[in-house]
């Protein structure tokens, strides 16, 4: 007899993610993806876990993000609502 969990449909947002995955994520083949990994895992890319079998998504996401300048301390605070007031304080309309 199956449990519920073994059971539920696995969700699309779920933590661990495929090459394909991330590859769609990065905008690129898988070819591409993996023809690009070397480079990008002395970038700081997160690496692959082999114990999972596929990388976790908040960290793929978080590293675009601090590659396009999103994030670049790593800090979730940069989110916060105190952040954004700071931000714009200086903004006249």
């Amino acid at each position: 007899m199956m449990n519920a969990a073994a059971a539920a449909p696995v969700s699309p947002a779920t933590l661990v993610i495929s090459t394909r995955e991330v590859a769609r994520l990065l905008g690129c083949s898988v070819p591409t993806f993996r023809k690009r990994l070397p480079r990008l895992l002395r970038q700081g890319f997160p690496a692959r876990s082999e114990l999972l079998g596929g990388w976790h998504r908040g960290a793929v996401i978080d590293w675009v993000d601090r590659h396009f300048g999103l994030n670049p301390s790593g800090d979730a605070a940069v989110y916060s609502i105190e952040a954004a007031r700071k931000l714009m304080k200086d903004v006249r309309l």
